[in-house]
């Protein structure tokens, strides 16, 4: 998706991506309670903290990004305000202020971004973490100076975890389909699957599920996008019943919640039925043909 970017940094960025990288860890280790995929750094020449917020001076227009799965680059301010920054979903930021000692640099809730490419210019609304001021102390070793001002630093974002917390740092599409046995019991055979251009297959659809058993199949969105998949299935009892083909979607879009479909394009010769059975917050198909009364079937 950003494979223009993948390796090229923006002018002027005084951190590398293998040092944003680095940072990855110190990044969540501040922040527990955010358990996001993606951390992106901006790097400044210069900033302030006061009015209650944040405000980054001589930034570039991009962002440098590392995602726990190894992957890095660099991305947008732009984009990253508007994919990253949802309402109600602030990220948690740390602030990295140069000859400041590490391991107790001061971390806040950031929310309401603005970005000013004119004056290379970022601010957040921040809120320091538990409410816990920066010390005096503190301060001065980190080059504080009335209205709290300092000199270059960079500032470490982890996205909200609702947001970006997938495999890639997108959304992560994700179904169990079971073949459930009983009545004219068979195996699901693949017949076709389809994802957006942007997912990279987590679990990749099998060429069949047997009776009594199940698939995860998992289509994981790209860096701060959505995800869907589509997979179609033949289900063939034999003899002169007609074969079904079962279509189950999964589609969940940036900044939206998820929806699935399951539907079967000739179900009725084999009483055949989609049941959604979710269960630990995964969706969860069963596919099965119910007897119809007063008649029994092999349980496969």
């Amino acid at each position: 998706m950003f494979a223009n970017t993948e390796t090229r940094l923006s002018r002027g960025c005084a951190l590398t991506v293998v040092a944003a990288a680095a940072l990855f860890a110190a990044g969540l280790a501040s922040a527990p309670s955010a358990p996001a995929a993606v951390m992106v750094v901006h790097s400044a020449k210069s900033g302030e903290l006061g009015g209650g917020r944040l405000t980054l001076g001589g930034v570039g227009g991009r962002v440098t990004y590392a995602i726990s799965g190894g992957r890095s680059g660099t991305l947008s301010v732009r984009r990253l305000h508007s994919r990253m920054f949802l309402a109600r979903r602030p990220a948690i930021g740390t602030l990295h202020v140069a000859g400041h000692r590490g391991g107790d640099e001061p971390t806040f809730r950031l929310s309401k971004p603005r970005y000013n490419a004119a004056r290379r210019t970022v601010s957040y609304r921040a809120r320091p973490l538990a409410n816990k001021p920066l010390p005096g102390s503190a301060a001065r070793a980190a080059g504080f100076r009335a209205p709290r001002s300092f000199g270059a630093a960079s500032l470490s974002i982890v996205p909200h975890p609702t947001v970006a917390s997938g495999d890639n740092g997108g959304n992560d599409c994700e179904a169990d389909i079971q073949n459930i046995g009983g009545f004219q019991a068979a195996e699901l055979d693949l017949v076709s699957s389809g994802q957006w251009d942007t997912d990279t297959w987590g679990q990749s659809p099998p060429s069949s599920i047997d009776i009594n058993r199940d698939a995860d199949v998992e289509s994981d969105g790209g860096l701060a996008r959505g995800c869907s998949f589509t997979t179609t299935w033949s289900r063939n009892v034999g003899g002169t019943t007609p074969v079904a083909n079962i279509t189950i979607e999964v589609t969940w879009p940036w900044t939206q919640l998820p929806s699935s479909t399951c539907t079967i394009d000739n179900p009725q010769p084999q009483a055949l039925q989609c049941r959604r059975n979710d269960s630990g917050g995964m969706i969860v198909w069963e596919i099965e043909s119910t007897s119809p009364r007063g008649q029994s079937g092999p349980s496969g």
